[in-house]
């Protein structure tokens, strides 16, 4: 079993952008000013490069990865990264407390993003559809709109995690076809 490795903090940036994560985000996460009341849900990597050197090895699903830290979720306990090697590169969720992958986004960026914002809806009141959709691409989410439109259009009872991990990636497909 290979060890995980930590990407290192200045190769960070390339890193990810080389795998297609748009640079607003990282500007974004980086900065907060232009996250408004989502820097609450999203912050920047720096925790996970506090704790991840000390439990890199305990967790099971690192080893054999490169592991490249995206984004600290709500907490300082909840990451989102990066993990590739030669042969696969997939963005996951997980938090630290436990050695599980809460959500495997694969390997397209567009789906944690997407995750990440709609997350964010109906977690500042103000804003309306409008506002999603512009913050949404402002930090490289593409086609907004269409996944905006489609996630309202979800009746009220849907299971959006199912949606979120079947309909949702058809859409983004679809939307780049």
């Amino acid at each position: 079993m290979t060890l995980p490795l930590l990407t290192p903090t200045s190769a960070r940036v390339a890193k990810l952008v080389s795998v297609g994560v748009d640079p607003r985000f990282l500007n974004a996460v980086a900065e907060e000013t232009p996250l408004g009341k989502l820097q609450y849900l999203i912050r920047s990597s720096d925790a996970a490069y506090d704790y991840l050197p000390s439990i890199l090895d305990d967790y099971s699903f690192l080893a054999g990865y490169e592991v490249t830290p995206l984004c600290n979720g709500a907490g300082d306990d909840e990451l989102y990264v990066l993990l590739s090697n030669p042969r696969e590169r997939r963005f996951v969720r997980f938090e630290l407390e436990a050695d599980v992958i809460y959500n495997d986004f694969g390997a397209d960026f567009q789906r944690v993003l997407a995750y990440i914002l709609l997350d964010y809806v109906g977690f500042d009141e103000q804003m309306t559809l409008a506002d999603h959709i512009a913050l949404a691409q402002s930090v490289g989410l593409h086609h907004a709109a269409a996944v905006y439109h489609a996630y309202q259009a979800l009746p009220a009872d849907a299971d959006i995690a199912a949606w979120q991990q079947h309909q949702l990636p058809q859409l983004l497909e679809q939307a780049d076809a």
